[in-house]
């Protein structure tokens, strides 16, 4: 964004810096739903299996997570997308095109460790419930 910026495609970083700021502001809300139902633990090896205990919180981390990670047709899809078309910018992210899969798959980890396969049973039991306040907060 800071490179579209340089290059005077203000538009295209300016709304991939608000897209970003949107969708990075959510997974922090997130997380820290999540960490509230962990009782405080942050350790994500000893989370897991939270999709059926927290699953408001499961489905609205989704939306961020595909954001973030470019997919079509959520924000940061368009956002970078619309960074690329300018044409010095193009040369060099073309160098740095590895980056993208990388972010997807680390932001697959991330929503899979948390939501997906329980690792840890005794962390499970301790979970506490989201109050509907936490929610329409977020």
């Amino acid at each position: 964004m800071f490179l579209a910026l340089g290059v005077g495609a203000f538009a295209a970083g300016i709304f991939h810096l608000m897209t970003h700021a949107f969708f990075k502001a959510l997974l922090f809300l997130g997380a820290g739903s999540v960490i509230h139902a962990m009782s405080g633990e942050q350790d994500i090896r000893k989370m897991g299996g939270l999709w059926d205990k927290i699953p408001n919180t499961a489905k609205r981390l989704g939306s961020p997570t595909l954001a973030i990670a470019g997919i079509f047709p959520f924000a940061g899809f368009f956002s970078k997308d619309e960074i690329s078309g300018a044409p010095l910018i193009a040369i060099v992210l073309y160098g740095s095109s590895v980056s993208s899969p990388r972010l997807r798959l680390y932001m697959a980890r991330f929503f899979f460790d948390i939501f997906g396969y329980c690792r840890a049973t005794s962390t499970r039991e301790h979970i506490q419930r989201i109050t509907s306040a936490m929610i329409v907060r977020s």
